[in-house]
């Protein structure tokens, strides 16, 4: 497969239709298999059945939400550990939700929110972690590569 000259890295992923609509992805980097199922609200909207195999295992969407969610708390942590704010262990969680919509009869996600809960941030690092929260969407990639058709947005407690 051709890449161009600015090309940092190629990823390849192996994928195998299983027993339809379950499908197995194979990480060539390092061998895990993911497996991707079809949740009850894809499989009402496709009309599928709601039982069997592709009931028991996270969906398309999941994972894609997943991804995005990931990468953006780990590059708020990088962030905030940058300015002296422990982020490791539960200190630093996330929730994220995304809205899926139906356009041309198909289903695309519109809009991903993800909220991060930061525990014990001392008063006098409360700016910088508000600094560290507006900066670090910019430093992901994986946000980068699905904004223009989806909108994001991150909002931040700080606890104790």
């Amino acid at each position: 497969m051709a890449t161009t000259a600015d090309t940092a890295f190629v990823t390849r992923v192996s994928v195998t239709r299983q027993n339809p609509p379950v499908r197995q992805a194979t990480l060539e980097s390092t061998g895990d298999v993911l497996t991707f199922g079809l949740p009850t609200w894809q499989s009402e909207f496709y009309e599928m059945p709601l039982d069997g195999e592709q009931a028991r295992h996270a969906g398309t969407w999941d994972h894609l939400v997943a991804c995005v969610a990931s990468c953006l708390t780990g590059n708020l942590g990088t962030a905030l550990s940058a300015r002296g704010i422990p982020s490791d262990g539960d200190r630093l969680t996330s929730r994220a939700e995304a809205d899926i919509e139906v356009e041309d009869g198909i289903l695309v996600m519109k809009r991903l929110r993800v909220h991060y809960t930061v525990h014990g941030v001392p008063a006098d690092k409360v700016d910088a972690a508000e600094r560290a929260h507006s900066v670090h969407q910019r430093a992901c990639g994986i946000a980068r590569a699905i904004t223009g058709n989806v909108e994001i947005t991150t909002t931040m407690d700080l606890v104790d």
